[in-house]
């Protein structure tokens, strides 16, 4: 605890980056065993730019599942299929990639 001025005193606050909240909350938005209708039921109900991790039931692969239109139809629920190639993870199609797969979603996150 610190003191603030006129000897109140209360717990001080710490900061979480994107990072370590992402980290914190994994067991909410990684949800390996959820199928895409699932996924979709769930993201329709919450706000644009909720995400979820999935794993796709027929290739195995992670998927990034983000609501991007406040429509209520599954078209507004985008898919993006995550690549594990030598310990690191990439969005199909992107030329970045990241150590883990909490990074790859904290950079999302920030830059989106």
């Amino acid at each position: 605890m610190r003191m603030q001025e006129g000897g109140s005193s209360r717990p001080s606050l710490r900061v979480f980056s994107v990072l370590d909240r992402l980290l914190l909350t994994h067991p909410v938005w990684l949800q390996l065993a959820l199928n895409q209708d699932s996924a979709v039921y769930i993201l329709l109900r919450e706000p644009v730019g909720t995400f979820l991790v999935r794993k796709c039931s027929s290739s195995q692969r992670k998927v990034l599942c983000l609501r991007v239109t406040s429509d209520r139809s599954a078209a507004s629920v985008k898919e993006c299929f995550i690549c594990e190639e030598d310990s690191t993870f990439a969005l199909e199609s992107s030329s970045l990639s990241f150590p883990d797969l909490c990074r790859l979603v904290a950079f999302y996150c920030i830059s989106r």
